[in-house]
């Protein structure tokens, strides 16, 4: 019996050995529950879909990306919690996420602590990567996103007054508000009333009734869809005659069925069009749909060119480094290095390249709602 568990244990640490280094374990951080989950899912849809596009064709040099994903729940305290499984318990090499830049900022601080690679696909605050070169993104970053709608509004629809309704608890939000406000002063626009509420609110019938009396041509709402879908939803209702511009919060399906009769002819800045004819986009777009029956958005994308933006890191890190040192402080270290030199990477959401502060310059896309839904309407580079 003795003679037995010997080879059976001799077996168990041959299979082991020869299964070390047939994958790289990357660590995912979404909401699959909460009023976020809606960017969670669809993120995870388009980070799955590359991931198994890379395994298909060989994976990175030869290697197999082993996914790990952890339901954040959308808050900043299992944001935390995930990203320390994944890095203590789970022993990934890096991590994608978390979705939101609030998020995003609580886990900064662990990042710094345990120098395991984090790559944002879509957290737009500034602060976010400042000061931590472990912590790069996918996505444009919020002031870039705010003058491009102040651009937008100023320069294409002819519009020189404007309100700026904006979640005041929320960074993102906060950001983009005070880069549109900024922008649009400089151009030659007048904000005539500015107003925050929270993100818990969803009766916005005092701001809109004050709002009113200013009869703006334009209402700025960077916001995430769960409040800026009733803030549209109500102003219909109260025939404010305004067209509403949004950031990339409200680019969720969501955002048609809150907003209801006023959901049509407003604008919002996002990463992606899915009506993109570029091939690489409608590749894309055509296997997003037969794996999920939905059409990709934002989140789906842009969580689509991290692991692609990683994959690319990887490569180069295996390389020089060799599969032995996979899981090392030290490949991290140079994982690090080779993400943050990223240069002309064709993406979905367009070509990276990351400035010294890890941040994209891409081309902000301009999203028109429509009866019919969100539509491609024009790209901004500034």
């Amino acid at each position: 019996m003795k003679r037995f568990f010997y080879l059976l244990f001799f077996i168990l640490l041959i299979i082991s050995a020869c299964s070390k280094g047939d994958t790289i374990k990357i660590g995912v951080i979404v909401p699959k529950s909460g009023q976020l989950a809606t960017y969670g899912i669809e993120a995870m849809n388009g980070i799955q879909i590359a991931a198994e596009k890379i395994n298909n064709q060989g994976g990175i040099e030869g290697i197999k990306i082993e996914l790990i994903i952890e339901d954040n729940q959308g808050t900043t305290t299992e944001s935390i919690n995930a990203y320390k499984k994944l890095v203590t318990l789970s022993g990934v090499n890096a991590v994608i996420g978390p979705v939101t830049s609030g998020n995003g900022i609580a886990v900064k601080p662990l990042v710094a602590q345990y120098k395991t690679p984090l790559i944002s696909p879509t957290g737009t605050a500034v602060v976010l990567t400042e000061g931590n070169e472990y912590l790069s993104r996918t996505c444009f970053i919020d002031p870039f996103q705010g003058k491009a709608a102040a651009s937008f509004a100023y320069n294409e629809l002819g519009k020189k007054t404007a309100v700026i309704m904006y979640d005041s608890s929320n960074d993102y939000s906060v950001e983009l508000a005070d880069a549109f406000e900024n922008e649009f002063k400089k151009l030659g626009g007048k904000i005539v009333y500015k107003v925050g509420f929270k993100d818990n609110d969803r009766d916005f019938n005092p701001q809109l009734t004050e709002i009113i009396k200013f009869k703006p041509e334009i209402i700025y709402v960077p916001s995430y869809h769960p409040t800026a879908g009733p803030i549209i939803n109500q102003a219909k209702q109260k025939n404010i005659d305004a067209i509403f511009i949004g950031g990339d919060g409200w680019d969720s399906p969501k955002l048609k069925e809150l907003a209801g009769e006023g959901y049509s002819g407003n604008y919002f800045t996002t990463h992606f069009s899915e009506e993109d004819i570029d091939p690489m986009v409608q590749d894309f777009v055509k296997t997003f749909k037969s794996k999920t029956g939905l059409v990709p958005g934002a989140m789906a994308a842009l969580g689509y060119d991290a692991v692609y933006m990683l994959s690319h890191a990887l490569k180069n890190t295996i390389k020089k480094m060799g599969k032995e040192k996979i899981g090392t402080q030290e490949f991290k270290d140079e994982l690090k290095n080779n993400i943050n030199s990223t240069k002309e990477l064709k993406g979905i959401t367009g070509t990276i390249t990351l400035d010294e502060n890890r941040n994209p310059i891409k081309s902000v896309v301009i999203i028109k709602t429509t009866p019919e839904g969100p539509r491609f309407y024009k790209k901004i580079d500034l």
